[in-house]
């Protein structure tokens, strides 16, 4: 059985959030979608795709 779940969360707190909501249900897998930075934005800030795949203790599928 797959559960899907939509989360609110403020500006900069979304992988916390993601990473301790998949925490807490024991997830087997984060499947998460990438969003397009330019080469700029990309150099300075990291996405929340590759904050949660750092930093998840299960496997994540970052879709493009």
């Amino acid at each position: 059985m797959y559960k899907r779940i939509l989360a609110a969360t403020l500006p900069g707190d979304t992988p916390r959030a993601v990473l301790e909501l998949a925490r807490n249900l024991r997830a087997d897998l984060i499947v998460l979608g990438a969003r397009q930075h330019g080469w700029l934005s990309a150099a300075f800030r990291s996405s929340v795709a590759d904050e949660v795949a750092h930093h998840a203790s299960c496997p994540v599928l970052i879709v493009p």
